[in-house]
């Protein structure tokens, strides 16, 4: 092969890699939180039962923000590799002043509130906890990002974790409760259409005693198990998500 047909493919490689690079999408993750408060309705729901779950979302010894944490690093470090859309600089996203000073319309934002132990969403650091809306209102959390962003992205991305009681065989007569951790991940166009959308869950391995139809909701019992489902859960993606993830930049 002569040279200048040497030259001529190489030419033609490097537009053809040039093409496809600039026209990857960009999508700005602009929620990345944890519910601190676990859903018990897989247990039950009388007055003891939701007094337990408060108690312990108020508890400083149970630190579920390292958890999400973890998931945080494993979700930009590996998981954003897979996407067929390249991530915004976190820098980018929590370093704009008009996303620092938006306020939602549901109020899970009041800045008020976010070093109380009453706080019920952790976060990572920078991120303001955004809740998913289900309709169509110009005030939804995902409507507003587009228009904070919009000129600079293709589109947005909401992550979130959170943690239920799942009822467990009995053992030696005695109840048993396990953890399930569920993972949401979804992303909106600049026309405010969902295109991309992960619901991933995985049970602990491990159990706490239920005594008297409550279970144990001691943070040395219980945030093992929430590590434990993630840590289930994780894995689980990371064998999915590129497949799942795969045509989302067709709709974006």
């Amino acid at each position: 092969m002569t040279q200048s047909k040497l030259i001529l493919i190489a030419l033609m490689l490097f537009g053809a890699q040039f093409s496809g690079d600039a026209q990857r999408k960009r999508v700005a993750v602009v929620t990345f939180y944890c519910d601190k408060w676990i859903d018990m309705s897989g247990i039950g729901s009388d007055a003891a039962m939701l007094s337990s779950v408060a108690t312990l979302a108020e508890d400083p010894a149970f630190d579920i923000k390292k958890v999400l944490t973890k998931f945080h690093d494993v979700f930009f470090n590996e998981y954003a590799k897979q996407f067929p859309f390249d991530l915004v600089p976190e820098a980018e996203v929590i370093g704009n002043e008009n996303y620092k000073a938006y306020e939602s319309y549901w109020d899970e934002t009041a800045d008020k509130d976010q070093h109380k132990l009453l706080q019920r969403y952790a976060t990572v650091d920078g991120y303001k906890p955004l809740l998913e809306m289900w309709s169509k209102s110009e005030k939804r959390n995902e409507k507003r990002m587009l228009e904070i962003f919009g000129d600079k992205v293709d589109g947005v991305m909401f992550v979130y974790l959170d943690f239920s009681m799942v009822q467990k065989v009995a053992v030696g007569g005695t109840g048993a409760a396990g953890i399930n951790a569920f993972c949401r991940m979804k992303v909106w166009n600049k026309n405010g259409d969902k295109v991309f959308t992960v619901n991933e869950n995985a049970k602990s391995k491990g159990t706490v005693a239920v005594v008297s139809g409550i279970p144990v909701m001691k943070p040395d019992k219980v945030l093992p198990l929430c590590e434990d489902s993630a840590d289930q859960l994780m894995e689980d993606l990371r064998k999915r998500i590129g497949k799942i993830a795969a045509k989302s930049a067709e709709k974006l």
